[in-house]
């Protein structure tokens, strides 16, 4: 039998302070790493202890018994490194998802563009100009629309959606399921012969008020693929067969009514959300009249009235009489800054609006607009004088005031806006156009999206920042980054700038390789029952079950494995155990630091630690030295969901007064949901300990981040208090 390597304990500050030194002359020596179990007396103990005298100096010993027990049973771990694959996936390929895809080319990168519409561009095609320098959205947008297509470094997949997405170190296994579009645009001339013999006629994709189309169409005159699509769902050949005149008419044979969607598996090593947003849809909103009144519009919509290449050559005409508005009005924060829609600001509305209305002035002068806000919100370099500049020159009235109702009075051409103004008083005003400007909404697919990489999806339905403040590309798996307004509402100069920060984190990644530490669950196959809990709980999909010996038994896959010991903690008969957090492992440490060899400190509760939040947290409460009960001990586990239900009622069967697991915050938890898994242990122990008249709240789970100090000392002294009364 080989020996056992020997392991070392060290008594010293944070792990994330001193191990690199550690592990870097572990390396130079030929130790194995995780042969180190560390004490943090400094952080855990001696900063934020003092004026406790003898009570930290028993922290301190009880800290090293439990550091020198883990030592007993450590052992080596070995570390693949695996090179990062160069081909990047962009999901969305709106502006921001345009950008990324073109500095990653540039960097050297191949990239799949993915673009669940028939063409890409997103909603800035929709844009007729772009505050504040006015300048033609289509200008700005083409010559990148046209780099994109032409780069043979960038396979554009229009129709297309992820559906699926497997992380591996290094990189990502993924498929890509593409609709068909009926039309080869390798052949497509785009002549428009097929939608002039095609007969029927419905509503345009884009917007009903900009006319109809054919079921045959392209979206508009610029698109990118520049090639027609069939509409199955209008189509007469796919109703009855009963019309192929678009095939019969085609100088290019580019007409294909048996092409079926198809499906690609690929793997890169990074992926970029560029999902965009929706305008929020002001249906929903009565008190508006949109879709009711004829002449209540969106600020999209009068872009595209605006737009000299739209459906009336750039002049602004009433939708229910084709007459220019002598008067307009402009509805600030439809769907933004409102507690029944939407509590965030969407910071592209008053721009917007004050766009438009500075187009109206400037080609009719006369035009009376007001735009009624809430505040006006203009920040960023040249806004505020772009929105002082339409005011004071321009003419255009701003109005303090909220709109409560638009209606219509019987025989009346006019629509009658009234609102309350900040003091309370109701007024109404007449005029011929109502422009709401709508915020932005998330995209409708963003959950199915989000759930297919795992990644969250915050309370507003935007993806989830790893940090809003220091990480807001990044997400909480590494080598899946957020862009443009997938992320948050953002103004265009905005969503540009994230593509650029997406693009450079993308590309550090693919330039470098990534190492993993094989810290992986152990199966004892000759206990395993088969039952496959361990399998449906894992959240890494890194257990299988196979045939073995007559047999079924768990099996984990070591590549996909991420180590968070979950399956290790709910195994009922302990068929798993994850190496060098092994369950008599812990239990070793527990003894260790309830052992009865040293007096003091009283009482001890016993915090069980995750290695991301929960430990830092406790380093930022040393360094910060804001004082805790020395009682509070704590045992470094990879994540609260580790804890099992024996390990705390050992703990309070040896002496324990009380137990806290020290989590990740549900929301920025490294394994998905370990904080929700602890809670749910912990529930159904308390009501074993209600049985037996045992106070319930001496078990304590606490999500944190690392700025979380007063939570975390508030819950120490609340527990160590309750600790003390019982103990009286």
């Amino acid at each position: 039998m080989a020996q056992k390597p020997p392991s070392i304990v060290i008594a010293a500050c944070s792990k994330y302070v001193c191990f690199p030194a550690f592990e870097k002359v572990a390396e130079e020596t030929g130790m194995n790493p995780f042969l180190i179990s560390l004490a943090n007396i400094r952080e855990y103990c001696a900063w934020v202890h003092s004026g406790q005298g003898d009570a930290a100096s028993a922290k301190a010993k009880r800290l090293l018994y439990s550091a020198i027990e883990k030592a007993k049973t450590l052992e080596p771990v070995p570390v693949e490194e695996y090179k990062v694959n160069e081909h990047a996936l962009v999901v969305g390929a709106g502006i921001a998802g345009i950008q990324t895809s073109l500095e990653l080319v540039k960097q050297g990168f191949r990239v799949c563009l993915v673009e669940k519409s028939p063409i890409i561009g997103g909603k800035t095609y929709l844009l007729y100009s772009i505050y504040p320098t006015n300048c033609s959205a289509t200008c700005l947008l083409s010559p990148m629309i046209t780099e994109v297509a032409t780069n043979d470094k960038i396979n554009i997949r229009t129709l297309s959606e992820l559906t699926e997405a497997k992380q591996l170190p290094g990189k990502f296994e993924v498929t890509i399921q593409t609709r068909s579009r009926y039309v080869d645009p390798s052949k497509c001339i785009a002549c428009g012969l097929c939608a002039s013999s095609c007969p029927v006629e419905v509503p345009s994709t884009r917007d009903p008020l900009l006319g109809s189309r054919k079921a045959v169409y392209i979206p508009y005159p610029q698109a990118q693929p520049r090639s027609y699509l069939i509409d199955s769902e209008t189509c007469l050949y796919f109703k009855d067969k009963s019309c192929s005149r678009c095939k019969a008419v085609c100088p290019a044979n580019a007409i294909d009514f048996e092409q079926k969607p198809s499906s690609e598996n690929m793997e890169v090593g990074t992926i970029i959300v560029a999902t965009g947003f929706e305008e929020f849809n002001p249906h929903d909103l009565a008190i508006y009249g949109h879709g009711k009144f004829k002449d209540v519009l969106t600020q999209f919509q009068v872009s595209k009235l605006l737009d000299p290449l739209g459906p009336t050559k750039g002049q602004l005409l009433r939708p229910s009489d084709d007459k220019p508005p002598k008067h307009v009005v402009m509805v600030q924060c439809v769907g933004s800054r409102d507690p029944e829609t939407n509590l965030y600001c969407s910071q592209y509305c008053c721009m917007g609006a004050i766009k438009n209305a500075s187009f109206i002035k400037m080609r009719n002068p006369s035009a009376e607009i007001i735009v009624l806000y809430k505040d006006i919100r203009a920040a960023g370099k040249g806004f505020e004088e772009y929105y002082v500049e339409t005011r004071d020159k321009l003419g255009v009235k701003f109005i303090a005031g909220d709109v409560t109702r638009v209606f219509q009075e019987p025989g009346s051409d006019s629509i009658s806006v009234e609102y309350e103004t900040p003091s309370g008083q109701k007024e109404i005003v007449k005029t011929d156009l109502v422009t709401l400007s709508c915020g932005m909404v998330p995209s409708e697919d963003n959950s199915r999206l989000a759930e297919t990489l795992g990644i969250k999806v915050g309370t507003d339905g935007f993806y989830k920042e790893l940090d809003e403040k220091v990480s807001p590309v990044e997400t909480e798996i590494p080598g899946i980054y957020l862009c443009g307004t997938s992320q948050a509402p953002r103004n265009l100069h905005e969503a540009v700038t994230h593509a650029y920060a997406a693009a450079l984190q993308a590309s550090l990644r693919m330039t470098g390789t990534v190492t993993k530490a094989l810290v992986v669950p152990k199966v004892f196959e000759e206990i395993c029952s088969g039952c496959g809990i361990c399998r449906q709980v894992c959240p890494f999909e890194a257990i299988v079950m196979e045939q073995k010996n007559g047999k079924e038994i768990a099996k984990v896959d070591e590549i996909a494995c991420r180590g968070c010991g979950l399956c290790a903690g709910i195994c009922p008969i302990h068929a798993l155990d994850l190496i060098n957090y092994e369950h008599d492992q812990i239990s070793r440490q527990i003894r260790a630091i309830l052992t009865d060899r040293i007096e003091g400190p009283h009482p001890i509760i016993l915090a069980f630690c995750c290695e991301a939040c929960g430990i830092t947290a406790l380093d930022i409460t040393g360094s910060t030295k804001k004082q805790y009960p020395a009682g509070v001990i704590p045992i470094h586990i990879p994540c609260s969901s580790r804890v099992t239900i024996s390990h705390v009622t050992e703990a309070l069967s040896l002496g324990a007064k009380g137990v806290l697991i020290l989590g990740c915050l549900k929301e920025r938890c490294h394994y998905g949901d370990g904080i929700t898994k602890a809670e749910m242990k912990t529930s159904v122990l308390r009501k074993i300990l209600h049985d037996f008249n045992i106070p319930q709240n001496c078990i304590q789970v606490l999500g944190v981040s690392g700025t979380m100090i007063q939570e975390f000392v508030a819950t120490a002294w609340n527990l160590a208090a309750l600790a003390g009364s019982s103990e009286k």
